[in-house]
């Protein structure tokens, strides 16, 4: 409304514009989100924060390193997944996917989702050889796994295997916990009820 009174054509010059946030107002919806959090989940996220802080240093002691929070990465139209943090230099990235509610969580070395990640992580940034990913949870230790260019390639293979197989017009309904915990489609699922 100050701008508005201070400039009364400026709520019609931005009619119809898209609306843009600045970084300072960004950071500060943010930093209004975490004030909004009781002390139990504050506390999980000043957790992960330092998690998240200590596996950065571990993995890139020097160095300049840029970093990418809830990017969401694409291989092509085929499939995506977005990542919580990612850091890059050099030829290694470290991707970090909080988990923070009570639900089992897949250990690092066998989890599909950061799998996922890791390879369209190097889809998007080929020059990179090797890819750590680390699932971040309070009260745990960090799980970290390292891909190196030919694990990554195998990973890749294996996906667009599963992939193929999913978009097959008799793909199969298979019920069970894990698949079907986040499944939209479970209301309507025989398999899963």
């Amino acid at each position: 409304m100050e701008q508005i009174a201070l400039c009364p054509g400026s709520l019609q010059a931005q009619r119809g514009l898209l609306d843009t946030t600045s970084k300072a107002a960004h950071r500060g919806t943010m930093i209004h989100l975490l004030l909004e959090l009781n002390r139990q989940d504050f506390e999980c996220a000043v957790e992960l924060a330092a998690k998240r802080d200590e596996l950065i240093e571990q993995i890139f002691p020097t160095g300049r390193k840029m970093t990418m929070k809830e990017q969401r990465l694409w291989v092509g139209s085929s499939y995506c997944g977005q990542a919580d943090h990612i850091v890059t230099s050099g030829a290694t990235g470290l991707i970090m996917d909080y988990k923070t509610g009570h639900w089992p969580v897949t250990p690092a070395g066998e989890n599909k989702q950061l799998m996922t990640l890791a390879v369209l992580l190097k889809a998007n940034k080929p020059k990179l050889k090797t890819v750590y990913a680390a699932i971040l949870q309070p009260t745990y230790e960090p799980e970290l796994v390292c891909y190196n260019e030919e694990s990554l390639a195998e990973c890749k293979e294996y996906l667009e295997g599963v992939l193929e197989k999913a978009n097959a017009e008799d793909a199969p309904r298979i019920g069970g916990d894990k698949q079907c915990h986040w499944c939209k489609a479970k209301e309507d699922c025989d398999e899963a009820l």
